[in-house]
């Protein structure tokens, strides 16, 4: 939205000074009309919302000790912007983690739509509105998802309740549009180990055997670990936690 137009200019008598602009959605201008302005007028109001904008000045006198001059002009508009903030999310689970945000977008020219997101226990407490370095300096701008979330938002800790921040700028002609909005999230529950087998081998020592399956997802394979640790059952009903091992067996394993 254009605001006003202003210039600082010298002007002796019989000088004339006289400016005109003309706005407009063609290169060309074509489209556009000449107005003439004073200094520090309001752009007329069909000047809103057009691409491209141009100025001229008519310098004139019949004193050649008595010519007009001007120092510069001024152009003032407002850059089409807003923002939208969502509904709280309730994935249900005190151990969800975020994964991506990702949406569906126009951004004709220089139009731009970023995202911040933030979690929250509890719909109360929140952290702050955050993008990938964890920062509310940064932002999401890739719509595939392809921007990873910061480790606060994903450790499986104080993440049940999800929101985002959505900004969508534009120049003058050039609007963005946001049609729809994805969060991934997994919710952290327990692996399922299952296939176990113990054989005593003929020094002493057992061989351990097992399957563990990231029940995140129906096969199993996301990115994650799980650190080991074994326990047997004595003689008198007890549980003991099992403290030698071959190398490796209570490292940290890829589920």
């Amino acid at each position: 939205m254009f605001n006003n137009i202003s210039w600082n200019a010298t002007n002796p008598s019989p000088g004339i000074l006289i400016v005109e602009a003309r706005a407009g959605n063609e290169a060309d201008l074509s489209d556009g009309v000449w107005t003439t302005f004073q200094s520090g007028d309001e752009l007329i109001t069909n000047f809103d919302g057009k691409r491209y904008f141009q100025y001229r000045a008519t310098i004139a006198t019949n004193n050649a000790s008595a010519l007009p001059s001007m120092e510069d002009v001024t152009i003032t508009y407002t850059i089409n912007s807003g923002y939208l903030i969502s509904s709280p999310y309730d994935t249900g689970d005190d151990t969800s983690m975020l994964a991506r945000i990702s949406w569906s977008e126009d951004t004709p020219g220089n139009s731009l739509v970023r995202f911040q997101v933030r979690t929250s226990p509890d719909a109360n407490t929140w952290t702050d509105w955050m993008g990938p370095d964890a920062t509310s300096a940064s932002y999401f701008t890739d719509s595939t998802g392809g921007q990873a979330m910061p480790e606060v938002l994903r450790n499986a800790s104080d993440d049940r309740w999800i929101q985002y921040l959505v900004y969508l700028e534009g120049d003058i002609g050039d609007t963005p549009t946001l049609s729809n909005v994805t969060l991934a999230y997994a919710v952290n529950i327990a692996p399922v180990i299952s296939n176990v087998t113990a054989v005593e081998n003929t020094d002493g020592s057992v061989t351990i055997s097992y399957d563990v399956l990231d029940n995140n997802t129906s096969s199993g394979q996301t990115p994650g670990t799980i650190l080991p640790t074994f326990e047997y059952l004595d003689g008198n009903g007890d549980w003991i936690t099992a403290t030698t091992f071959s190398e490796n067996a209570t490292s940290s394993k890829a589920v």
